[in-house]
């Protein structure tokens, strides 16, 4: 459809766009008179339900003008729909300027099923485009599926951990992870075992040490470490087995410091 104008009058016609919609009252109570133009882009076509007074009813009611050939079919049906509603009589047409070589009358029919032939190859192309993308994934998933179930038979069924006690835990996560920010959950994790603290406190100074690319989240968890009831919050947590009940130190001057610095590492991030 045309696109979007300012609010004018034309011969004692109103004229909208879709700018003013909101001028528009075409509900109940506020029906759409006589005497009144509406033009609007393609949103006009979309669920747009124009309420008729009974005089405009009278007059053969609303009349829909396409003043070029819509993209597709349901594109031109969304507009023509806007026309004859509820039972309520209504008419549509297309008004477009088609220049041929010779001086023969040009048609709209031949131009409307080109169109429609292209559409309906362009949806065939789509189908076998995203038919093929989504049983590649699927089939990567079911593959991936079956791995973790070898890999977690494996690690069940073995009645030794994958980490003994006396390796570093962050030494032998860094090799595995691929993705740095995960080498965090280690830490959070570690929060858990004995002497918590001095063990998560230094896997954090690690990540630290590595760069700044994760010291936002980092510097989050440091500060949480040392909030006030972290140790009773750390205790009621349904998720972790708790192996010692020994207490975090509370620092409040640290968790402040700590919350800035990642503050401000976030906010240079975005």
């Amino acid at each position: 459809m045309f696109p979007s104008l300012p609010l004018i009058r034309l011969n004692g016609f109103k004229v909208y766009s879709m700018k003013e919609f909101n001028e528009l009252k075409c509900d109940v109570g506020s029906e759409l008179q006589c005497s009144k133009l509406i033009i609007g882009t393609n949103l006009a076509g979309r669920g747009t339900d124009i309420k008729l007074s009974c005089e405009l009813v009278h007059a053969r009611a609303l009349h829909v003008i396409t003043a070029c050939l819509p993209a597709n079919c349901r594109i031109e049906e969304q507009a023509s729909g806007r026309a004859a509603r509820c039972e309520q009589p209504g008419s549509a047409q297309i008004i477009a300027v088609r220049a041929t070589d010779d001086d023969t009358q040009p048609s709209v029919f031949q131009p409307k099923m080109f169109r429609d032939n292209q559409e309906v190859h362009r949806l065939a192309s789509l189908k076998s485009f995203y038919d093929f993308h989504t049983e590649t994934e699927e089939k990567c998933l079911e593959n991936f599926r079956h791995h973790c179930s070898q890999a977690f038979s494996v690690i069940y069924s073995s009645k030794k951990y994958p980490i003994d006690g006396d390796k570093n835990c962050y030494k032998i996560a860094k090799k595995w992870i691929d993705f740095p920010q995960s080498l965090i959950t280690p830490g959070i994790i570690q929060m858990s075992h004995n002497n918590g603290f001095q063990a998560t406190e230094e896997t954090f100074n690690q990540i630290l040490a590595d760069g700044y690319g994760f010291a936002a989240g980092v510097y989050y968890s440091k500060a949480c470490m040392r909030m006030c009831q972290w140790t009773k919050t750390r205790t009621t947590l349904d998720s972790i087995a708790i192996v010692s009940t020994e207490s975090f130190p509370e620092n409040i001057e640290y968790a402040i410091e700590y919350f800035r610095k990642s503050r401000a590492l976030f906010t240079n991030r975005v």
